[in-house]
C-alpha cells in the first residue's frame, strides 16, 4: 500500500502542475506570449506532438523583482553585453535600468587580444544581398576559394539550415576533390562533429545556430570564419512578434530597439569563435553587404573588435586574405 500511495501522490503532483500550466496558458495574460507548436516526433512512429508554450514578453520586471531587489550586489559580465560600444540595450532588456542609478556601476574593458594584427574582417561588396535571386550561387565560389586558400580550418556559419544544405551539396564534391573534408551540422552531435573537425586536417564545418557560440577551437585548426548573412532572428517567431508589438505600442521602432541589437550580439558571438588565445590569427568573412550598404550596418561594424577591415570587391578581398596569411614584407 505504501508504494501505491507514493505513486498516487506522484501522479497527483504531476496533474496539479499540469493544471497550473494550463491555467497560465489559457489566462491570456497581457504580459505573456502564448502559442502552440505542432510538429512530428523524431521517433520511429513519427507521431504528431503538440506543445503549449508561454513566455514573458518582458523579462526586465521579473529580474528586477526577483534578483535586483533581493540581493545587495549582482555582478554581470560577458564579452557580448555591449551593442555599439554601450550597454543601453542590455540595461533595458535585463531590467538594470529599473534600478536606482546609484546602484549601477558599469565598466567596459578592451580585449587582451591584439585584433589589429591578429584578425582581418573582409566584406565583399560585389555580391547580391541575401534573399535576392542568385545569392547562393554568388557566395558559393567565394566560400570555396577561401576554404581552399586556408587548407580547410574554416567554419561556415549559417542562419538557416536550408541554405546550409544547398551550399554543402554544391561545394562538398569539389572540395573533396581538392583534399578538403566537409562536415555539416546534422551528420552527428555537435560534440562529435567538433571532435572529428579537430582530430583531422583540412576540414571545413558548415554549422547553424549552435556553432555561433560556446565553441572553442584555438590555434590553426580554425583560421577562417565565414558568416553567410547577418544573424537576424526569424521575424515570425511568436515571442519575437509579441515583443515587437510591445515596442510599437511604446512608440519605439522594433527593428532598431530589438532586431538589430539581437543580431549584433549574435554576430559578436560568431566572430568570437576565431580568436581564442593571444597567438591565434585569422579572418572573418561576412558575405552580407548590408553591413556596408545599410545605415544600421555601422552599428554592426562599430560593435566588432578593432580588427583591420577590407570592404571591397571580391578580387581585392582575396588578395588581402592571401597577404594576411602569407605577408611578403619589404624587400
Amino acid at each position: 500500500m505504501a508504494a501505491v500511495s507514493t505513486d498516487l501522490n506522484g501522479l497527483n503532483n504531476r496533474l496539479s502542475t499540469l493544471a497550473q500550466d494550463l491555467d497560465i496558458f489559457l489566462a491570456l495574460r497581457k504580459d505573456l506570449c502564448t502559442w502552440i507548436d505542432v510538429r512530428k516526433s523524431s521517433g520511429r512512429q513519427r507521431t504528431t506532438v503538440m506543445w503549449l508554450n508561454a513566455a514573458p514578453i518582458e523579462t526586465a520586471p521579473i529580474l528586477h523583482r526577483n534578483v535586483y531587489e533581493r540581493f545587495k550586489s549582482v555582478v554581470m559580465t560577458s564579452a557580448t553585453l555591449s551593442v555599439n560600444r554601450n550597454f543601453r540595450y542590455f540595461h533595458q532588456r535585463s531590467g538594470v535600468d529599473l534600478c536606482p542609478p546609484e546602484r549601477c556601476l558599469e565598466l567596459q574593458l578592451e580585449s587582451p587580444f591584439d585584433f589589429e594584427h591578429q584578425a582581418l574582417i573582409a566584406i565583399p561588396t560585389d555580391i547580391p544581398p541575401p534573399g535576392n535571386s542568385g545569392y547562393a550561387e554568388a557566395i558559393a565560389p567565394i566560400i570555396e576559394r577561401n576554404v581552399v586558400t586556408a587548407g580547410g580550418n574554416t567554419f561556415v556559419l549559417f542562419t538557416a539550415y536550408n541554405l546550409l544544405q544547398q551550399l554543402f551539396q554544391t561545394l562538398e564534391p569539389s572540395m573533396f576533390a581538392q583534399g578538403i573534408t566537409c562536415l555539416r551540422q546534422g551528420q552527428a552531435s555537435r560534440h562529435h562533429l567538433l571532435q572529428r573537425y579537430v582530430k583531422a586536417e583540412n576540414q571545413v564545418l558548415f554549422g547553424t545556430d549552435s556553432f555561433w557560440e560556446g565553441v572553442d577551437v584555438p590555434g590553426r585548426d580554425l583560421e577562417i570564419v565565414i558568416i553567410t548573412r547577418l544573424p537576424f532572428r526569424v521575424p515570425t517567431e511568436p515571442i519575437q512578434v509579441a515583443r515587437s508589438e510591445a515596442l510599437e505600442e511604446a512608440g519605439k521602432d522594433p527593428f532598431m530597439h530589438l532586431t538589430v541589437p539581437q543580431a549584433v550580439i549574435k554576430l559578436k558571438q560568431g566572430f568570437g569563435r576565431l580568436i581564442r588565445h593571444r597567438d591565434d590569427r585569422g579572418v572573418v568573412i561576412i558575405l552580407d553587404n548590408r553591413v556596408s550598404t545599410k545605415g544600421y550596418g555601422r552599428i554592426f561594424l562599430n560593435s566588432l573588435p578593432a580588427a583591420r577591415r577590407v570592404i571591397a570587391p571580391q578580387n581585392s578581398i582575396e588578395t588581402a586574405i592571401k597577404d594576411f596569411f602569407h605577408p611578403t614584407g619589404p624587400n
